[in-house]
């Protein structure tokens, strides 16, 4: 049976807290890396899909949903991705 939501975790367990806390709704990321599927547990970032949140012991914490994609020309060329718990 193939899994429901995608999945992502992120660099640090302090920002998958804040995600559970409702405190972190955004996040940059460069544009060569959102249509990408790190691994197992960091699937392309797709808007309108759900994302289970792991933590670093790869323990689901939060589910969130991509609600936008916005290209911003600096620095560096990074979109930044805005979603809700």
């Amino acid at each position: 049976m193939a899994r429901k939501n995608r999945r992502m975790q992120f660099v640090s367990d302090a920002l998958v807290q804040q995600i559970v806390e409702g405190r972190k709704t955004a996040s940059v990321v460069a544009l060569d890396k959102v249509d990408v599927a790190e691994d197992e547990y960091n699937d392309a970032l797709v808007v309108g899909q759900l994302y289970d949140v792991y933590d670093s012991g790869l323990v689901r914490r939060a589910t969130i949903r991509i609600t936008a994609s916005v290209m911003t020309i600096r620095p560096r060329f990074t979109r930044s991705v805005k979603c809700v718990v």
